[in-house]
């Protein structure tokens, strides 16, 4: 199967004539199309069929089958849009082949038709929206891939001993570790903002890029050591701001093969396009257009650029040039080369070839350049000569690429890294040291004074920053002792330890849950299960793991939950059970508030409770916002009446007319010789006139064919609940509603888990056919359904009876579990469909 499909769904969603292309790749002799399906499934579905044609691929399927298998799904338009990455085969044809063996599998997400191998060969395959997934067995079957088999570029000639600009490996740091050392440091120092599209603050960004300058680090380094970070987790946004994270440390804990293959694969797997910005500011906007988020093609230039260096021969000396031009034959059309709209973007509205070669000398040549003297050759990947024409491949790039093992590492004698003076300055010698020494002496002190012999001193402030880290007094002392051959001063010792003490004087826990028990007994006995856990006050329990025999849970974190229940005269009762700690306080304000043995708390409206000057209207705000039912009249008139806001009860005297029909009595109120003397109407059965309206009421009846007869005795209809719905019936208003419709709302505008499931979906022929399957077959379907009362779609469980196609308005009749009943869904408003087989009705 598939990360989110199963195979059966996904082949359902492929032609007949698809299937028998299959059927025949697989050497399968079934003629019946409805056994095709069947057939390929029990072999997709076997390991042994699986792992031994995936032995047998060529090297261009084995390629494009690994880029595939590095995302749970892929459309493919993105994939025929890196067409080197296969090699010299074209990629329709390499994809092609693998849909066949059905290695590769067409997902059911959109209403298309049903999906033909024929699509490779249409003019609109990059936007028709078709996605592929690799199957799960061929990702734990699938062998290495083989480098891509392009002609390499001729070889250079050796430059002489004295020539090369840099060795192939740096017994100190090197540049690029050096540099996202400082861009650490920076962050630690401004924590700068992030704005809501993932960039630096304008004014932070400027503060960096000062700092950066006092350090000597350029503009562009700093950009892309800020990419290489976050790409790599050292820094992260939380809250707003960045942040070093605690991957920082590891990182500079590790070896320099490991640091430098870290680095390099964040810098490929970034999605910003800084490189890109940098030598095409023109054209960025459309280029970045072209280039979506999380596709394939947004890192292409950087990742076929690796692919090839891969390729080169090993001790070998390319040039620049060179290593361009085999970029340019393996894929011309890298940076959209020849495409038009490139073109157009750069005011050229005749992309003539001799227009395209300048275009590439110009840009794409320039930073295939770049990237080899700048990135690569700042991680120490190659080695360059002669200005950075030259260049080859060292062992720590082969490492990096993953074609060769880790070099040694190379030895250092840091025991003279740095110097701790009794004046709190720390002097730091930058070529002797280590990255962990530089990142705890960058954490743990303010710098006053750069370069490769840097000044910096112990303060209060850094040493409070240090210990947030998570390093300990000991670790950062024991640091300082073992790269310094004299003895740390005392004095430094004793007002670190000082500072230390301070600091850990006040714990900041985070994550931790605070436990009420109902008896101080429980909480005793709660300490005494979770060591870990500590006591506050007497029923208080905090601890960091949730106990498994909770009753109940109250989240701070979103508004207060409704805990009220409304008792009998003017009481409300909150349950110990989900009520919040504010609780109390806020209904103290109301009225006389007591505690029951069971922890209820028991809230009495009472005058001489109200808190003066405060308006009645908010008491009444502040219970609604805590009832769980709405809140009834009487605690409402009586926060009124308190406050002397309520109007007296007066009396009048009326003339009540009583009709026996309650169609008459409404008659009276239509129509106007009649409703010119009513007052008012009374239950559905008696109307209130008007004061002296009584004979002019007789005579309109008169002329209708009615007389009124005295009656003295007491007529009754019975509570509002017995003849309320026949009132609600006779009125007629425009849209009624009842118990039942509003459950059925309700329950439609619920949000459910289930929604977020991704279902497949198919045209609606093929949908009709596995409708019509699971009405025979009696199983239970999954559908996504959007509903008249609902904004989005929600998935529903149906026990499917019926499919009327004829009628029209096509729809599906069943049984809905999530409504508890049955219902009809329209078969236009279906949207994606699953049979659940192992549930039958």
């Amino acid at each position: 199967m598939t990360p989110m499909f199963s195979v059966k769904e996904c082949l359902r969603g492929y032609s007949i004539d698809s299937l028998g292309q299959m059927c025949d790749r697989w050497n399968l002799a079934v003629s019946n199309p409805a056994n095709r399906l069947r057939a390929i499934e029990k072999v997709l579905t076997d390991p042994l069929h699986i792992e031994k044609v995936a032995g047998e691929l060529s090297a261009p399927e084995r390629r494009v089958l690994a880029l595939i298998a590095e995302r749970p799904q892929v459309s493919a338009g993105d994939v025929l849009g890196v067409p080197a990455l296969a090699g010299a085969e074209p990629m329709a044809s390499v994809l092609q082949s693998l849909a066949t063996w059905g290695f590769v599998l067409a997902l059911p997400r959109e209403q298309h038709g049903a999906f033909g191998f024929s699509y490779f060969a249409r003019a609109d395959q990059n936007t028709n929206g078709i996605a592929f997934a690799a199957l799960d067995l061929v990702r734990r079957a699938l062998p290495p891939a083989p480098p891509l088999d392009f002609a390499l570029p001729p070889q250079a000639d050796a430059p002489e001993a004295k020539t090369p600009d840099a060795p192939a490996n740096r017994p100190a740091l090197d540049a690029a570790t050096d540099a996202i050392l400082e861009v650490l440091r920076i962050v630690e120092v401004l924590t700068p903002r992030v704005t809501a599209t993932g960039e630096l603050h304008k004014s932070d960004a400027s503060r960096a890029k000062e700092l950066a300058a006092e350090s000597g680090l350029s503009p562009d380094a700093l950009a892309l050591a800020l990419m290489m970070g976050r790409q790599s987790g050292c820094l992260d946004a939380r809250d707003g701001r960045l942040v070093v994270t605690q991957r920082a440390d590891r990182w500079s804990e590790s070896n320099t093969a490991d640091r430098v293959r870290d680095m390099f694969d964040a810098y490929l797997s970034s999605e910003d396009l800084f490189d890109i910005h940098l030598f095409f500011p023109q054209i960025e906007g459309a280029l970045d257009e072209h280039l979506p988020a999380g596709s394939l093609r947004r890192t292409y230039h950087k990742v076929l650029v690796s692919q090839l260096l891969a390729c080169l021969q090993p001790d070998a000396w390319y040039t620049s040039d060179a290593f361009a031009d085999l970029v340019r034959r393996a894929d011309p059309n890298v940076l959209f080369n020849e495409e038009r709209w490139r073109a157009i973007a750069s005011h050229t509205h005749d992309p003539s070839p001799a227009w395209r070669d300048r275009s590439w000398q110009a840009h794409d040549k320039r930073l295939i350049a770049w990237i080899i003297q700048s990135v690569l050759g700042r991680l120490g990947m190659v080695q360059l000569a002669n200005e950075g024409r030259v260049f080859r491949l060292t062992p720590l790039g082969r490492f990096a690429l993953g074609i060769g093992e880790a070099p040694a590492e190379p030895e250092t004698t840091d025991n003279e890294a740095l110097v701790v003076q009794p004046d709190f300055e720390v002097i730091l010698y930058c070529d002797k040291s280590t990255p962990v020494v530089r990142r705890r002496v960058d954490t743990f002190c303010e710098r006053v004074r750069g370069g490769i012999v840097s000044t910096y001193r112990l303060t209060k402030d850094s040493i409070y920053r240090g210990l947030k880290t998570g390093v300990t007094f000991e670790q950062f002392t024991q640091t300082l002792e073992r790269h310094t051959r004299r003895a740390l001063p005392a004095n430094v010792v004793d007002q670190i330890a000082t500072w230390e003490r301070k600091a850990s004087s006040v714990s900041i826990f985070t994550g931790c849950k605070l436990i009420e028990c109902l008896r101080a007994e429980d909480a005793a006995k709660l300490v005494e299960q979770y060591p870990e856990a500590r006591r506050i006050g007497e029923r208080f329990v905090l601890t960091v793991a949730t106990p498994d025999e909770i009753a109940a849970r109250v989240d701070y974190s979103t508004p207060d939950q409704r805990c009220l229940l409304q008792d009998d005269g003017l009481a409300l009762r909150a349950p110990w059970a989900t009520r919040s700690l504010f609780v109390r306080h806020r209904l103290e304000e109301i009225g006389e508030v007591t505690e029951t043995p069971e922890g209820d708390l028991v809230l009495v409206l009472k005058k001489e409770c109200l808190t003066k000057d405060v308006d009645w209207g908010l008491h009444v705000a502040a219970l609604d916002s805590m009832v769980v039912e709405p809140l009834a009249p009487r605690y409402r008139t009586a926060l009124r009446t308190w406050s002397g806001d309520a109007n007296p009860p007066s009396i009048h005297n009326a003339t009540l007319v009583r009709f026996d029909d309650a169609d008459m009595c409404s008659s009276a109120m239509q129509l106007p010789d009649l409703a010119q003397h009513v007052e008012g109407r009374l239950g559905l059965y008696t109307v209130a006139l008007k004061p002296g309206a009584l004979t002019s009421f007789k005579k309109a009846l008169k002329a209708l064919g009615l007389s009124i007869d005295r009656s003295e005795g007491t007529l009754d209809d019975g509570a509002p609940e017995d003849w309320a719905v026949q009132w609600v019936e006779s009125q007629r208003p425009p849209q009624p509603t009842t118990e039942d419709a509003v459950k059925t709302v309700a329950a439609e505008k619920l949000v459910s888990p289930d929604d977020d499931i991704q279902l497949p979906a198919y045209s609606p022929q093929i949908m009709r056919e596995i409708i019509q399957d699971a009405i025979q077959r009696r199983r239970t379907l999954l559908l996504r359904y959007k509903s008249t009362w609902s904004n989005k779609p929600s998935v529903r469980r149906v026990n499917p009876v019926t499919l009327d196609t004829v009628g029209p308005v096509p729809s599906l009749s069943g049984y809905c579990h999530r409504l508890g009943g049955a219902r009809v869904f329209k078969f236009a408003q279906i949207s994606g469909i699953r049979v659940l087989e192992d549930e039958r009705f």
